[in-house]
């Protein structure tokens, strides 16, 4: 993997979230977004060293767990606090980078199917709730079936396909 250069570390310092709590290590995020290009410089550094070694530092994998009450509820309950794991800076910092490079290969080679939406920038789940139900009008308005298959799960998606394959059998099958 190539060490990434100093806009690479900028652009992702620039989409950590301002305003959240730091890690164990104690350094907020705007130490890194107002830190000007000597951090920037620093961090392309130890991320050259940790992609060198093939070795991320533990620190950027802990967590420190903290409770928080929901304001509901009473305060002697589990149930009524959420846990966050406040996470390393600067290790959020280097899996962004990661993250961008992984997005931009995904996006690049066409790996993912046209129809997937959830996750994507510029795209949505709602656009294909939309397009779903703009189907459905279509066919209504056209007096046709419509018939939809949902999958969840690799197997899910195998079973589409033996589904599909069956043509006309599968018809009828879904439509009794």
């Amino acid at each position: 993997m190539r060490i990434p250069d100093a806009s690479e570390v900028q652009r992702a310092v620039n989409q950590i979230t301002s305003g959240t709590a730091p890690g164990q290590d104690g350094l907020p995020p705007e130490l890194f977004k107002f830190g000007g290009s000597k951090v920037v410089e620093k961090l392309v550094t130890i991320y050259g060293d940790i992609l060198n070694k093939l070795s991320v530092p533990q620190e950027f994998k802990d967590a420190l767990i903290v409770h928080i009450f929901k304001q509901k509820g009473d305060k002697s309950v589990c149930d009524d606090h959420q846990g966050i794991s406040l996470l390393s800076i600067p290790g959020k910092i280097l899996a962004r980078i990661i993250l961008n490079r992984l997005t931009k290969h995904v996006c690049d080679n066409n790996i993912l199917p046209e129809g997937q939406c959830g996750f994507r920038a510029g795209r949505s789940t709602m656009d294909m709730i939309f397009t779903a139900r703009q189907l459905q009008e279509k066919c209504r308005e056209h007096q046709r079936e419509l018939y939809a298959v949902f999958c969840r799960s690799n197997q899910g998606i195998r079973l589409c396909r033996q589904v599909c394959s069956l043509g006309d059998v599968a018809q009828n099958w879904l439509s009794s």
